[in-house]
């Protein structure tokens, strides 16, 4: 096996920053532990909880009402194309389809913020907890309907674009009748994806480490952010090895 020294200095300088990186978490958790601003974090749930029947109504205008707008900004202008001359047609459907895809992407925030709040202000001894999760059912029922709606907008616009986007099939689908440009696209990106995702539950991995073995947090956290990355990198390793 033929190593560089180049290559032995610069992994010896990852070890390094890294050695400094977990020293100054360990720090910072051991600062936290001794400190009232645990106490801050119980704060900040309980007046989650105290107040969760309005939570949602709030994400609901935060993050809902600028996907309706980008949406139907986009939808309409992916209308107006079909008039215009073909200089001007490419253009007009590339910023279109843009401020569709913002739209998609805002309304998968929303949903996931939604499953955060949900957690975090979630307690059955609360009076009110029927209408809370009756009120996170209906922003989890709208992004749904919002999405697939859209998703069926895209097809009737494009009619090469097959998939049901109520089926577990549908993202293959979707992917297998996209042109070469769209799939090398959506390759791209997921590429760009799994290496964020990675490093993200790396971190995520470390942290909950460092916070067992200096704030006693338990393993269960760890379990969770260890499972997740390595669901990544298999799924990686499983897709790059026998697809």
């Amino acid at each position: 096996m033929n190593i560089s020294r180049k290559s032995i200095l610069k992994m010896m300088g990852y070890l390094f920053f890294g050695g400094i990186f977990g020293f100054v978490i360990s720090m910072l958790l051991r600062y936290v532990g001794k400190s009232e601003h645990l106490n801050i974090l119980i704060s900040i749930r309980e007046f989650l909880i105290s107040n969760s029947v309005y939570l949602f109504p709030l994400l609901f205008l935060i993050f809902f009402v600028p996907v309706y707008i980008f949406g139907k900004i986009g939808k309409k202008e992916l209308n107006q194309a079909i008039d215009l001359p073909d200089d001007l047609y490419d253009d007009h459907i590339n910023e279109a389809e843009k401020k569709i895809d913002i739209s998609l992407s805002l309304n998968s925030i929303f949903m996931v913020i939604n499953f955060i709040f949900l957690g975090m202000s979630f307690e059955p001894r609360v009076a009110q907890i029927y209408v809370f999760l009756g009120l996170f059912l209906f922003n989890i029922l709208v992004i749904s309907l919002y999405e697939i709606s859209t998703i069926r907008f895209i097809q009737q616009n494009d009619e090469r674009l097959k998939g049901d986007p109520v089926s577990f099939r549908f993202r293959k689908d979707f992917f297998n009748s996209c042109d070469e440009a769209e799939k090398q696209k959506i390759l791209k990106t997921s590429y760009h994806g799994f290496n964020l995702a990675r490093n993200v539950s790396f971190a995520l991995l470390i942290m909950t480490i460092l916070s067992h073995m200096i704030l006693e947090t338990g393993i269960y956290a760890i379990f969770i952010s260890g499972f997740m990355l390595l669901a990544i990198m298999g799924g990686y390793s499983y897709y790059a090895i026998f697809k």
